[in-house]
């Protein structure tokens, strides 16, 4: 699965050596692991889940998941790639769960509620293309901030110098991009 992340040097701990390590409990590994790829989850979350905070919970659960479940890790391909699809899967896991507190919170039977019986892989590409679009018509400043702070990883200082703006003025176009990101998600947040 390619999810067009950099994942910034991972492939150097991207071994067999280093998935046996995992597998085996070795704690060290986890921490290599944990430090290549924390980051590149993160963006693969923030493509699907409302917040940054929501993206970074997300890449935990995955990494916490991985770990819990090391002895029986069936890797086919790249450590990458696996994580990545974790990821992805736990940030749809994620969107479904906030769909159903808010169902709780609005009060509508469960037993009675029929849930469209769409598949999960057509609904995340539904969701990918909706995200790539919702971005693509940011104006052009919430565009640039957002790239290069979710998808770039960046830091709103970091992201800032490269502007030649002030941190103030990245936070603020941060938050009219997710605004606007999320008026434009809203029918996915709400199935």
């Amino acid at each position: 699965m390619s999810v067009g992340v950099r994942t910034s040097g991972a492939t150097a701990v991207d071994t067999p050596e280093l998935i046996a390590r995992l597998r085996s409990g070795d704690a060290s590994a986890f921490e290599i692991v944990y430090c290549a790829y924390f980051s590149t989850l993160c963006q693969v979350a923030a493509r699907y889940v409302p917040t940054g905070e929501d993206a970074q919970e997300v890449a935990q659960d995955t990494l916490c998941h991985v770990w819990e479940r090391r002895a029986s890790l069936e890797i086919t391909g790249s450590l990458a790639d696996y994580l990545c699809a974790a990821a992805r899967n736990r940030a749809l896991n994620y969107l479904r769960r906030l769909r159903r507190l808010a169902r709780d919170e609005a009060g509508i039977d469960h037993e009675s509620y029929t849930a469209p019986a769409a598949d999960a892989a057509v609904h995340a590409r539904a969701l990918e293309a909706a995200v790539r679009a919702a971005i693509d018509a940011l104006p052009s400043r919430c565009r640039e901030t957002y790239l290069l702070q979710r998808q770039g990883g960046l830091s709103y200082a970091k992201v800032a110098r490269r502007m030649g703006v002030s941190a103030a003025t990245v936070k603020v176009q941060m938050g009219r991009a997710l605004q606007a990101l999320r008026e434009h998600l809203a029918p996915f947040l709400e199935r």
